[in-house]
């Protein structure tokens, strides 16, 4: 999926809203949440790959996710697998 980071959750760590890209909106919706952890695999456009410390997702980060449903959260809320961060 493509999209935009719209606001960082204020509630918790490695959390934010994604808007996506219009393509994705019939599949995702026009908002979706995204978590992500230690596990996921992090990228910079150059593919180098990044701790989460390093990430730096601010609202405005274009991003492109590989994402699965997220089992304890509500409809419209996705765990990321992978994030490449930029174009």
């Amino acid at each position: 999926m493509l999209g935009f980071v719209e606001n960082i959750c204020a509630d918790e760590p490695y959390c934010f809203e994604l808007r996506p890209e219009a393509d994705y909106v019939a599949l995702a919706g026009r908002r979706i949440t995204v978590r992500f952890q230690q596990v996921t695999a992090i990228f910079d456009p150059e593919n180098y790959e990044l701790t989460l410390e390093q990430s730096n997702i601010i609202p405005g980060s274009h991003l492109r996710l590989l994402l699965t449903p997220d089992s304890d959260g509500v409809e419209r809320n996705f765990r990321a697998n992978y994030i490449w961060i930029g174009d």
